[in-house]
């Protein structure tokens, strides 16, 4: 799910309420207080709300990385709401989701013996790669665990077949999420193979 201008305005009043201040803050403090004021709050609320989601809204991005984002931006030290407070924000967001992958896959790499062929890692490894230097935005194509079981129920697999290919199955969804999104062909196939009593797995990278 991508966000709205309705995120954008919920970010920016828990901001608010977080003891963040707007960047025309001068300007309600220059009027009495009283209906004037409240008005004048109202308007600069708008604006930097307007400004955010023109800004953000078009970018595409997902609700999960943009919610991990603002409590980012909540916790900073930086005291305006602005475009830049949120840019910072959504960059430490992008920065942890990437890392966190990368030691996830460290240790599937460990235990790649008992769980993938040297061939699978190696391909896995591949598309980590790749899609680093594409500049993909992970967090917001990865599929959840419960549509990685979904999806591997549908092609035939068992739940214990689907603990053990998850990292390969996440993949391919990943491909596919994003081809859907940005309407492009997705850059890799999954092929599903017999392998004595059960099944497995294989990603090709196109």
């Amino acid at each position: 799910m991508l966000i709205t201008r309705a995120d954008v305005k919920d970010t920016v009043g828990r901001l608010y309420k977080a003891g963040k201040m707007f960047p025309q803050r001068d300007r309600a403090n220059a009027v009495a207080s009283g209906e004037e004021r409240v008005k004048l709050i109202m308007s600069i609320m708008k604006d930097t709300i307007d400004t955010i989601a023109d800004i953000f809204v078009p970018r595409r991005i997902g609700a999960e990385r943009w919610e991990k984002a603002t409590e980012i931006a909540i916790l900073s030290s930086e005291k305006t709401i602005s475009p830049a407070l949120m840019a910072t924000a959504l960059k430490q967001a992008e920065t942890e989701y990437v890392q966190q992958n990368i030691t996830a896959n460290e240790e599937a790499k460990r235990q790649a013996v008992s769980t993938y062929s040297s061939e699978d890692n190696k391909v896995l490894w591949e598309w980590t790669r790749r899609k680093l230097a594409e500049g993909r935005t992970f967090s917001d194509y990865m599929p959840d665990d419960n549509t990685v079981s979904n999806y591997g129920r549908k092609i035939g697999l068992t739940d214990t077949e689907i603990m053990k290919q998850k990292s390969i199955l996440k993949a391919y969804l990943c491909d596919a999420k994003f081809a859907a999104v940005n309407k492009c062909p997705i850059g890799s196939k999954l092929f599903v193979h017999q392998a004595g009593d059960g099944k497995m797995v294989k990603l090709a990278l196109i």
